[in-house]
């Protein structure tokens, strides 16, 4: 897979695409690291082996789910699911590092990058309730099961926890603004083949009126005309003209001269 790809021919699902394999492959990056830190500075290596679980999940989602489903349906359930992962870890490590949030940011910015604003304001709602949950649930029980052995291992999670989650919402961000012009510029040539193809319908239906109103006029110039000229018999006078015959049947010399 290559990091840096030209996307200016991409399709806005392509773009999507494109998005998440750089984003499973920054998440493989950081929760293998994150993991294999908590391993050996966590009071517990359980939260390793859970770590390791999701990203096993997220992996195989990605390789084996992905390419034969719809991308908003992954999206949706991914969220779902990582809400859920990271709901866990928060209630266990919220006293100690309520910096662990910003896991939740990506979620928001997500949400507007691939699906309608009402999305946007629904998983906002969500993320908001399930930050309030997990204050109040560690106001009632003390989780605390997720610990660092020391106040520098601490910050050092901090830290990877920080620029992990700012460079997937750059990311994230970067081709939020990608996407949305993409299919603006989709909608807007859908729109005008649409308006194209209806074009000719009209103006076919509108010619066709035109066109039996025409050979009506005509029809009844000619039977005018001919009735002057064969019947009445003014082709005898010598001097007769066309001006003579516009007047006696009141039309244009351009009709008549049409006619002949």
């Amino acid at each position: 897979m290559k990091l840096v790809r030209n996307t200016q021919n991409m399709t806005s699902d392509q773009l999507k695409r494109d998005l998440i394999a750089k984003y499973v492959l920054i998440i493989t990056i950081v929760l293998s690291f994150y993991s294999i830190y908590l391993y050996f500075f966590a009071s517990t290596t359980f939260f390793s082996y859970y770590i390791l679980g999701f990203l096993f999940l997220v992996l195989y989602t990605w390789v084996i789910i992905l390419p034969k489903y719809d991308i908003n349906k992954i999206v949706h359930i991914y969220i779902i699911s990582v809400s859920i992962f990271l709901t866990y870890i928060m209630l266990n490590v919220w006293k100690n590092n309520t910096l662990v949030s910003m896991w939740f940011l990506p979620i928001i910015v997500a949400a507007d990058t691939f699906f309608s604003k009402k999305y946007v304001y629904i998983y906002t709602i969500y993320v908001t309730l399930l930050i309030i949950t997990i204050f109040l649930l560690n106001q009632i029980y003390d989780f605390n099961e997720l610990t660092l052995v020391s106040e520098s291992s601490r910050k050092a999670s901090e830290v990877i926890i920080f620029f992990s989650n700012l460079f997937i919402l750059i990311l994230l961000m970067h081709y939020n603004r990608l996407i949305k012009k993409k299919e603006s510029e989709e909608k807007y040539s859908s729109g005008n083949l649409e308006n194209k193809d209806s074009f000719p319908n009209i103006n076919s239906l509108d010619l066709e009126k035109k066109e039996d109103k025409d050979i009506e006029k005509y029809m009844i110039l000619y039977a005018s005309i001919k009735k002057i000229i064969e019947d009445e018999r003014y082709f005898a006078n010598s001097n007769f003209s066309l001006s003579d015959l516009s007047s006696l049947i009141n039309s244009n010399v351009i009709y008549i001269y049409q006619q002949q």
